[in-house]
């Protein structure tokens, strides 16, 4: 009668650590996911804010020109060049009457 006892108790204890074995797999399998659903997001977070940049960057560059040109430091034709070659490096097209803003 002990024995059984003992035998019940000690199948009791091995189908508890198995249960428990699964919960731990269970919420790594879980934890796993959620890191590579925040990775992804905050990936394509990164690129949007990269691709974001890039246009502030440009317009940056173009303000910076313009106020060489009409400070002086540039000539006309020295900034359109300069205006072609950024149009260049950042794959748009920017004609010889893109800058509307008369020279002071």
């Amino acid at each position: 009668m002990a024995r059984d006892a003992l035998h019940n108790a000690f199948s009791l204890a091995q189908q508890t650590s198995s249960d428990a074995v699964w919960d731990v797999v269970i919420w790594v399998i879980v934890l796993i996911v959620a890191v590579l659903v925040l990775g992804i997001i905050l990936m394509q977070l990164r690129r949007i804010m990269r691709e974001s940049g890039d246009s502030e960057t440009q317009g940056l560059l173009l303000d910076d020109l313009r106020r060489l040109r009409n400070e002086g430091h540039l000539s006309s034709e020295e900034y359109q060049r300069a205006v072609d070659a950024l149009a260049g490096r950042m794959g748009t097209s920017v004609g010889a009457g893109s800058d509307s803003r008369p020279v002071k």
